[in-house]
């Protein structure tokens, strides 16, 4: 059984892509030929290849792009990288992205045998996945599509990047749950790619063709919810001069992406409820009810079992929802995913800010791979195109990335406790995992009795009845005390204080609106 049947060279030289097709094509192996990304892109959406020839520099961009995002997929061709001059720098960087083999042009025709070979004897790996031959003769290559952006895979303009375990499994669980019509919940941190994984899921599914709308519930007031969902009549409320569609009905036939709903009030998750059951709705203010075939993918920062529990979320509505659930795994627990993110971040901002591919220096990237990323790859990206645009034409060093260190990583300074004969009125303060924010001074009272009212060897309380029954608070009191320190430390900057606090603004926005019911 032949392992290579298709191959596909990616070229700018005429020269290198008609040589490779006259040494390989007597061999009964197919060859189509690309002098850009765009056409490579066309027939790598048409059909498999195992073997993949591709130069250092297209018209349309660099082939790193293009390795990168094959090396990410549970199926990888045989890359060979064509680079037009010698340099372990660059070689270097094509490893990085994916490439298994380094050649620099010109190379000769024995060169190309040798490819071949190393990569059939790749492939025969039983590691290694491979495709049954569809035929026994020499396969032909499929004529090129123009379908780039509206295609059924991932490649099709959505990249989910990584070789860790995670991500792997991530990928393989959208090819299975893709072409299906289920409801999907995806629930991860903030910056973790959701909205990217709804992407995918649509684009691999029968509806790519269709309309992908998504509505940000956490950016709405509650009072526009309602008419963003199901649109409305004209005349319905003050403002509504004319009939408006709603998000389902623009999404009839696609995918609606309700991001972060767990911010929807209770009142609209009854109705919310009603369109997923019956696929049925009507506008506000009208009377007619509409049909919708919409297939719907939720997102949410938060645990919405707990949520429910809370009561802050219907339990009905979350099983309608929660049909097939996605977790995405947070960048701390992916950190091998780093690098390669990294790079494509990088390319990705070079290209934007008119820069020379500028690279990484080891500190840097040492750095970046053991960071606990508290912001996940939306932290990653904007840290990257600050070093960008701060690292001048050398590459990206530490000290460009000084103002996202000091901000998330620099460990807190140690929380030092004084001696107890000198913890007295306002001196009884001590440095926080905040910086310049104060702890609180325990609450002095008078003697407690029980067995922890016995008095040190100074004649000195200690233990908790050296601070009286004050100290035994609930919960929520530590919160909101610890909460109200933040925000006077941040001058009211909800922001500056959910960073501090490791939560979403809304999260922050929601405590501080049952602090004030209480």
């Amino acid at each position: 059984m032949k392992l290579i049947e298709r191959v596909l060279v990616v070229d700018r030289s005429d020269l290198i892509r008609q040589t490779v097709g006259r040494v390989l094509r007597p061999r009964g192996v197919a060859v189509a030929e690309a002098d850009s990304l765009s056409a490579a892109w066309e027939y790598l959406e048409a059909d498999r290849f195992q073997l993949l020839l591709v130069g250092e520099t297209l018209p349309d961009g660099l082939s790193t792009t293009l390795i990168r995002e094959l090396a990410a997929r549970m199926e990888t061709p045989y890359i060979v990288s064509i680079l037009d001059k010698e340099s372990s720098d660059l070689s270097q960087q094509h490893r990085r992205a994916g490439a298994h083999e380094i050649v620099v042009r010109p190379f000769a025709e024995r060169d190309l045998r040798d490819f071949f070979d190393r990569a059939r004897k790749f492939l025969a790996a039983p590691t290694v996945f491979h495709a049954s031959p569809a035929v026994l003769s020499a396969p032909t290559i499929p004529p090129r599509t123009s379908n780039r952006g509206t295609g059924s895979g991932v490649q099709a303009g959505v990249q989910i990047l990584g070789r860790s375990p995670a991500t792997q499994y991530l990928r393989e669980y959208i090819r299975r749950i893709a072409p299906t019509q289920t409801t999907v919940l995806i629930q991860g941190e903030s910056g973790t790619g959701k909205e990217l994984v709804a992407r995918a899921l649509h684009q691999q599914s029968p509806r790519a063709s269709g309309p992908f709308v998504k509505l940000n519930c956490a950016a709405l007031p509650e009072s526009l919810v309602e008419s963003e969902l199901f649109g409305h009549e004209r005349g319905a409320f003050t403002g509504a001069i004319i009939r408006r569609e709603g998000r389902f009905g623009m999404a009839n036939g696609g995918t609606l992406l309700l991001d972060e709903v767990s911010e929807v009030s209770l009142a609209v998750q009854s109705k919310l409820l009603r369109v997923i059951q019956e696929r049925e709705y009507e506008r506000v203010g009208g009377n007619e009810t509409l049909s919708v075939d919409v297939r719907i993918v939720a997102t949410t920062n938060r645990n919405l079992e707990e949520s429910v529990e809370r009561g802050e979320f219907r339990e009905d509505l979350f099983f309608r929802l929660n049909v097939v659930p996605v977790y995405m795994p947070p960048l701390r627990d992916r950190l091998s995913d780093v690098p390669i993110l990294a790079e494509y971040f990088l390319e990705e901002f070079c290209r934007k800010h008119s820069k020379p591919i500028l690279g990484f220096t080891k500190e840097a990237m040492d750095w970046l791979k053991q960071h606990t990323w508290p912001g996940n790859i939306r932290e990653l990206q904007n840290m990257i195109e600050r070093g960008v645009v701060a690292s001048g034409d050398g590459p990206v060093d530490l000290s460009s990335l000084s103002a996202y260190r000091s901000q998330f990583s620099e460990k807190p300074p140690v929380r030092r406790m004084l001696p107890p004969t000198r913890m007295s009125g306002s001196e009884a303060k001590s440095v926080s995992t905040l910086g310049e924010l104060p702890l609180a001074s325990p609450p002095r009272s008078g003697p407690t009795s029980g067995r922890f009212s016995q008095a040190n060897g100074t004649g000195e309380r200690s233990g908790l009845e050296a601070s009286g029954p004050g100290l035994l608070r609930s919960l929520a009191e530590v919160e909101n005390d610890h909460i109200q320190r933040v925000l006077d430390h941040c001058k009211q900057d909800l922001m500056a204080a959910s960073r501090i606090l490791r939560i979403t603004v809304p999260a922050l926005q929601k405590r501080l609106s049952l602090r004030e019911g209480q």
